[in-house]
């Protein structure tokens, strides 16, 4: 599913309404706009049979993503959470197909503009939810790359 970038304006108690939420659901606020827009336009029927199918399934991803890292660093942080829950996504006959789901093709797909963006947001997903940063070194951010491979 292509994306587009929009701008609005928000009254500033909506705002800080929105990021009060956002950190409360330990999510950065625009991924939780973005969640509460799809989820309304699956609630009033507004989008086709694959785009219901990729919104459904991205915004459970998502959710489980999320849950899966905070359980994963629940007693104490794990620095390879990330690889961790993308690892589970690859083993778990659900996760994995909620994820081909999402990104509207198999899991080792190259080229993929979707799934480039699916796993930009479930990184930073994961990230906030557990409380992290992004690793750097020299001060500049290390950007970790994982594959989905074939079962």
């Amino acid at each position: 599913m292509k994306t587009v970038q929009k701008t609005i304006r928000l009254p500033e108690a909506v705002d800080k309404a929105i990021a009060d939420m956002a950190l409360a659901q330990k999510m950065e606020p625009a991924d939780l706009m973005a969640d509460v827009l799809s989820r309304f336009a699956l609630q009033e029927e507004s989008l086709g049979k694959e785009e219901t199918q990729q919104a459904r399934a991205e915004i459970q991803l998502k959710e489980k993503a999320r849950a899966m890292a905070q359980e994963i660093c629940r007693d104490v942080f794990d620095t390879h959470v990330t690889l961790r829950v993308f690892q589970e996504i690859k083993k778990s006959l659900e996760l994995r197909t909620l994820y081909e789901d999402a990104i509207g093709s198999e899991g080792n797909a190259r080229g993929n503009h979707t799934k480039a963006r699916i796993d930009r947001v479930l990184g930073s997903i994961i990230k906030v939810a557990v409380g992290g940063t992004a690793r750097t070194e020299n001060g500049n951010r290390v950007s970790i790359q994982v594959k989905m491979s074939s079962s």
